[in-house]
């Protein structure tokens, strides 16, 4: 699992293109929030499809590489990119959210609310409550909540005007 959550990490360094920067950077001038918020998670829906491409052309080495060390990880890769979407856009809603100066909850999400639920599944796994294709799905769920609490977070904190 954990090498599943590393390259899902490292994958989504490439996969977000700078965009968090990009944010940080231009959102003071930009005065159309709405746009340049839809612009820069589009942007990342296409890096991540730029990450996919590669990911498949490349897939053999990478498959061959892991082969020796994990057969769960090319078992698992595919999922390894799906989290690494929700990564992705987390962290552009992160850098946003950075960007209007509130970064408290947006760290709480990362440090605390990842770290609880992945908590929550290793244990339920180890319980044997779920299996291993359970813990995965679970773990994309975890990953997937994050961008949807910071959505939330988004509506309430009025950040997207």
């Amino acid at each position: 699992m954990r090498l599943i959550q590393v390259s899902a990490s490292l994958l989504a360094t490439f996969g977000q293109v700078g965009l968090p920067q990009t944010i940080i950077r231009f959102f003071p001038e930009n005065k159309e929030e709405k746009s340049f918020f839809s612009f820069v998670r589009l942007a990342g829906l296409l890096g991540f499809l730029v990450l996919i491409l590669l990911a498949s052309i490349f897939k053999t080495p990478i498959v061959n590489y892991f082969s020796d060390k994990s057969e769960l990880f090319v078992e698992y890769f595919n999922f390894t990119l799906l989290i690494t979407f929700f990564l992705i856009q987390f962290q552009i809603m992160e850098a946003f959210s950075r960007s209007h100066l509130k970064t408290i909850f947006p760290t709480f999400v990362r440090d605390v609310q990842l770290r609880i639920l992945t908590t929550v599944i290793v244990v339920l796994f180890g319980l044997e409550i779920i299996s291993f294709d359970g813990m995965i799905t679970f773990l994309i769920l975890v990953y997937a909540s994050l961008v949807v609490t910071m959505m939330i977070f988004f509506g309430r904190a009025n950040i997207l005007r």
